[in-house]
């Protein structure tokens, strides 16, 4: 993920990116394409994020210059503002719902109203919230959409003439930013993004801006909608990859495959996800089932939840796998969750082989736990592959052990999902506590079908994703 806090768009047509909200089908669980068509659509989309991700970076190195460059006057004697400084327009909470219409005021005035930054006027932070910025004239000029000044009431504020609102397309804005310190204003400007991709099928970038002396504009790729594709090729490929073990001979859930865990419904609002519940404190372990490509799990405990990476991916707070189950354990009751069924080692069962013969083909026993080496590891995921012949239940029930409450920046959470869209409002509540609580990080709604073509366990939509 790029990151980019200085001294802190692609284009793609609307209607072939959109078609991927006709290709979740989250009600139905059906999809409409052929998969020839998904991983069209799906490359397209990575192409136009990397894009955006690249085009991101270059306006925010070049607003900074601009802050920092004071020149009298701009070539040929023009005003300042037309090659320096950057001109941001505020947006108030109540501006309309396409950022770049004319409110009452504009509309009246004839014009609308930009702050002049630059770093040699003496500035505060910006009023209101979030809001967007215009190209340098010059520039707007070169990109064929010059824009008329109409006065300039002070140095620090222009007034720009009033465009056509109905051709956005035709208008010089290069970018939206927002102020890291105001709740929820990263999703408002989140909207804004989604506005203007639907309108233009273009990507505006997302920039930080909190105002004030020396403040410059910060570009997070991870605080992007685009960035939603991107998570859900990673998670994706991580799915496919079914080597017996990872590139350094430890167990496969170090590099591969996808953990999941999942929250009952009634607790969404209640109590943060991403924190272990009480009796996984008591048990120190947390369920989750391991989805890989060769596993056969077919469907989730419950219908929203979250993604953790790998468990090999460097974090401040790792996973640490504690045994495995092939199938649905029923480990809520347990002392311990890891032997009240017996340790395979224990009883000397390394290979399916005796792992059916113990526990026998066709019946719903659990079995004994599988530990978290990496043939044990193997033998488990073994268990659950097709070609046994052998229905192993739906899930594998993995256990982690616990980790402190209250610690989400500091785990390795990827994206929340959700099964079925009347879940889709608890992934998405999942999404805003996680910006609240982490002061701002940002992950994706990916919708989670197991029974999907075998290179798709997620798909990332827009419109799934919570903006204001």
């Amino acid at each position: 993920m790029f990151r980019m806090m200085l001294p802190r768009a692609g284009m793609l047509s609307c209607c072939l990116l959109f078609a991927t909200a006709c290709l979740h089908a989250p009600s139905g669980h059906a999809l409409v394409a052929a998969p020839d068509s998904i991983e069209v659509l799906n490359q397209n989309n990575l192409a136009a994020a990397a894009d955006a991700v690249a085009q991101g970076v270059v306006i925010a190195s070049a607003l900074n210059q601009r802050l920092l460059s004071t020149p009298a006057a701009c070539v040929r004697n023009q005003p300042d503002y037309t090659c320096s400084g950057v001109l941001a327009r505020p947006m108030a909470a109540n501006h309309a719902a396409r950022f770049w219409e004319h409110d009452a005021e504009a509309t009246a005035r004839g014009s609308e109203a930009f702050v002049y930054l630059r770093s040699d006027l003496d500035q505060g932070p910006l009023s209101g919230r979030g809001g967007y910025i215009l190209m340098a004239r010059l520039e707007a000029m070169a990109a064929g959409k010059a824009y008329e000044v109409k006065a300039r009431p002070n140095p620090a504020q222009v007034q720009v003439g009033n465009w056509d609102a109905r051709q956005p397309t035709n208008v010089a804005i290069e970018a939206l930013y927002y102020n890291p310190a105001a709740s929820n204003d990263l999703f408002r400007a989140q909207r804004s993004q989604l506005q203007w991709f639907k309108a233009t099928g273009a990507w505006l970038p997302i920039l930080r801006y909190q105002g004030g002396p020396g403040a410059t504009f910060g570009f997070d790729q991870g605080e992007q909608l685009y960035e939603g594709y991107q998570i859900a090729e990673r998670i994706n490929s991580r799915y496919t990859t079914v080597s017996a073990t990872c590139p350094d001979g430890r167990a496969r859930f170090y590099c591969q495959g996808v953990w999941v865990r999942t929250i009952n419904i009634a607790d969404v609002g209640k109590h943060r996800p991403w924190n272990p519940s009480p009796n996984s404190v008591r048990l120190n372990g947390v369920s989750f089932s391991w989805f890989s490509a060769d596993a056969s799990v077919s469907r989730t405990y419950h219908g929203q939840g979250f993604i953790m990476r790998e468990s090999g991916y460097p974090v401040v707070q790792p996973l640490t796998v504690r045994c495995g189950y092939p199938r649905d354990a029923g480990t809520g009751t347990a002392n311990d969750p890891c032997t009240f069924r017996n340790r395979c080692e224990a009883l000397g069962i390394n290979t399916t082989a005796a792992w059916f013969a113990r526990y026998g083909r066709g019946t719903n026993e659990p079995g004994c736990a599988f530990g978290p080496g990496a043939a044990a590891f193997s033998t488990m995921v073994n268990l659950r592959n097709r070609t046994t012949g052998v229905d192993m239940g739906v899930w594998n029930e993995i256990m982690i052990a616990a980790w402190p409450q209250n610690v989400p920046a500091q785990l390795p959470l990827e994206a929340f999902i959700y099964t079925v869209s009347a879940n889709r409002i608890g992934a998405q509540t999942f999404q805003r506590e996680y910006v609240q609580y982490t002061q701002g990080s940002y992950l994706p709604v990916l919708y989670l079908n197991a029974a999907a073509p075998p290179n798709r366990l997620v798909t990332y939509n827009l419109d799934d994703q919570r903006v204001e």
